[in-house]
């Protein structure tokens, strides 16, 4: 999280052998994370692979952050995937479904 800009950024592929201790790093960051009223928020997120036990992970965070809201920021997420990526696609609306987060989605040209 880079606090002077607000935005959170995932990218790669996401298959830690321990999910939950890879991503309590981020999660411990975002309790001591005091935005500005007001302030946007942003999460590009940008996955070649992620696994099931990550998305878990980040729909916590997602959730975690959205509390900033409650406070007058606003979130904006940002969902990349490549081009005829169908799979990447699906699971970024499911996320959107289940965070209660409006998605942006982003096609990358491969």
């Amino acid at each position: 999280m880079d606090e002077t800009t607000n935005i959170l950024v995932f990218k790669g592929r996401s298959l830690p052998e321990n999910t939950k201790q890879f991503y309590q790093q981020v999660k411990a960051k975002l309790n001591t994370y005091k935005p500005k009223k007001g302030a946007r928020i942003t999460i590009n997120v940008t996955f070649s692979y992620v696994s099931s036990s990550s998305l878990i992970a980040l729909l916590s965070i997602f959730n975690q952050v959205k509390l900033h809201c409650d406070q007058g920021c606003t979130l904006k997420i940002n969902w990349f995937y490549e081009q005829y990526d169908e799979d990447l696609l699906s699971i970024g609306h499911d996320m959107q479904q289940l965070s209660g987060v409006e998605f942006k989605y982003i096609e990358i040209t491969v």
